[in-house]
């Protein structure tokens, strides 16, 4: 199973920080299955059926994030406003945000 990319500066290693900066979270979810749909910014979402596409990308303070807007499914994208990359990233692997950081930075 391929990983996105990562980078490092300095010898300092990944930081979610660091990690949203360079990574594209509309990128991240078509990685992890999202098919988009005619309209810009709506995709079906990957974590959950979705007959009806719930997924949005927006953008908030010059940021990118997705939110599912599905009330029903009980998908991880939808328990939060704001998803950013990482957070994409820590639900599409299934791990949490240590487990996260300990693998993009080769530690586990």
């Amino acid at each position: 199973f391929p990983r996105p990319a990562t980078t490092q500066r300095n010898g300092e290693g990944m930081t979610i920080t660091l990690y949203n900066e360079s990574h594209d979270v509309e990128e991240l979810i078509r990685f992890y299955g999202a098919r988009p749909t005619r309209r810009r910014g709506l995709y079906f979402c990957p974590f959950h059926p979705d007959d009806h596409a719930s997924l949005q990308v927006y953008t908030a303070k010059g940021r990118r994030y997705v939110h599912c807007l599905s009330a029903h499914s009980d998908c991880p994208l939808a328990r939060h406003g704001r998803n950013d990359a990482f957070n994409v990233y820590c639900i599409g692997e299934g791990i949490d945000a240590k487990a996260a950081l300990r693998r993009l930075n080769r530690r586990e």
